[in-house]
């Protein structure tokens, strides 16, 4: 009887990890701009990369 291995490919996330604190630190200055009420704009992009580093998605 043989045995199948499936073998997983590791993904890198390096490039979502980077895009997801590029993003947190945008919203972060936008927030305290005085522009800040349009911070929550940027949620969709860092709630995506945060999802697609660890691999979510």
């Amino acid at each position: 009887m043989e045995q199948y291995v499936e073998e997983v490919a590791k993904k890198s996330t390096g490039k979502h990890w980077a895009l997801f604190f590029f993003w947190t630190i945008a919203m972060m200055v936008l927030m305290f701009s005085p522009y800040g009420q349009w911070f929550w704009l940027l949620l969709p992009f860092v709630v995506t990369e945060f999802a697609k580093a660890m691999d979510l998605l």
